[in-house]
């Protein structure tokens, strides 16, 4: 089984993420800002982070930074509407392993969350 954070502020669409992946044997905990989203990791082990960029109080390109200067070497997907190049290089300057645009499909996100 598969434990993995969810970092997005959009309710709605956590909501539907955690469902699919439910349905896919994952088991999500949910953080809704990058405060937040620190702090689960500093309390539990994860095998994936699904982090969103635009987040409120800390965004999610800081989120990433500072997991990784902590130490925190779980693999972290950036899943983000901001689909330049540039934002790509960016995210994984700050220690993203993967990068998914908004809108995906959810197999996709599946298939990423496993490899």
């Amino acid at each position: 089984m598969i434990k993995l954070l969810l970092v997005e502020d959009d309710l709605d669409l956590a909501g539907n993420v955690m469902d699919y992946l439910e349905l896919e044997d994952i088991v999500c905990d949910h953080a809704s800002n990058g405060v937040a989203a620190l702090q689960f990791l500093e309390e539990n082990r994860y095998q994936v982070v699904v982090l969103d960029i635009n987040l409120p109080r800390l965004d999610g390109l800081q989120v990433c930074a500072q997991a990784r200067e902590q130490g925190n070497d779980t693999p972290i997907i950036m899943l983000t509407a901001r689909d330049q190049l540039q934002d790509k290089i960016t995210g994984f300057e700050q220690g993203a392993d993967d990068y998914l645009v908004k809108p995906f499909a959810m197999e996709e996100l599946v298939m990423r969350v496993k490899a």
